[in-house]
């Protein structure tokens, strides 16, 4: 378990350096699928609200 977790922990490391692990501030308000998709994960209805 220690040697996954070490492992494990090393490679989140470079992958954060590298290429990072987040996406920028304005992204992560806009969202995720309207940044980077160009869809909505739900159809909002007048008031805000989810339609089933």
């Amino acid at each position: 378990m220690v040697f996954s977790f070490v492992v494990t922990f090393a490679i989140v490391k470079v992958i954060d350096r590298v290429i990072g692990l987040r996406v920028d501030e304005e992204t992560e308000i806009v969202g995720l699928d309207q940044a980077l998709h160009a869809e909505s994960a739900y159809d909002e209805g007048p008031k805000g609200s989810v339609v089933v």
